[in-house]
């Protein structure tokens, strides 16, 4: 199912988060990195005031219409569970802004498995990235990974 978005638009990204089934979203893996990177630079925006009244869209709402928008797209990511999308979650939480670094669930790093996360980003030279998820592979946690998993599908899909 292509999805038609104005990648800029943060109601075009809500729109299109909700028009993606779970069970689908490997299939729009390049548009949710897309939208991903397109939501924490708007965060980022806001955080640090860089989105004045001129750049706001009235049709956009206020801005809180779109807080959850980077924690579904980083939850649909997880569903995808490809590695090379955990640097980007990595800084998301940790070098944007307060709420982030406070709100950001690490499980949505952990979507190839723990243990597979953290050999490759060993692999790619990313070790402080790699010793900070290292935690996660001490124990097996699948079971509360997947628990994480269906609290986020019934937050923000009700079922």
């Amino acid at each position: 199912m292509p999805i038609d978005i104005d990648i800029e638009a943060p109601a075009d990204r809500k729109r299109a988060l909700r028009a993606i089934a779970p069970e689908e979203a490997s299939s729009h893996h390049s548009l949710l990195r897309r939208m991903f990177t397109a939501e924490v630079e708007f965060r980022r925006r806001l955080a640090h005031d860089d989105l004045g009244d001129d750049d706001w869209d009235p049709a956009w709402g206020e801005d809180d219409n779109y807080f959850e928008n980077v924690y579904w797209c980083a939850w649909l990511l997880f569903l995808v569970g490809d590695p090379a999308d955990v640097p980007a979650m990595w800084h998301a939480k940790y070098k944007v802004d307060f709420d982030l670094q406070c709100c950001f669930d690490i499980e949505s790093m952990l979507g190839g498995g723990p243990i597979r996360t953290v050999a490759w980003l060993r692999e790619q030279g990313m070790l402080e990235i790699a010793d900070g998820l290292a935690q996660w592979c001490r124990d097996d946690c699948r079971e509360q990974l997947a628990r994480w998993s269906a609290d986020r599908r019934h937050y923000f899909l009700g079922n």
